[in-house]
């Protein structure tokens, strides 16, 4: 019984912990995206990581 009371409360203790960090990551001020960018200049950017 000691076990399974145990194994609960770190459950709901890490329950907690991600609840928490899931709010704290979230951004003040939540608009819309910005559009994609084309898939040319995202490849162009790859390609210059290196150079």
């Amino acid at each position: 019984m000691a076990l399974l009371l145990m194994t609960t409360a770190g459950v709901i203790t890490a329950t907690a912990d991600a609840a928490l960090m899931i709010r704290s990551f979230q951004a003040p001020a939540r608009g819309p995206l910005l559009a994609p960018s084309a898939h040319g200049a995202l490849y162009r950017a790859v390609i210059n990581v290196g150079s």
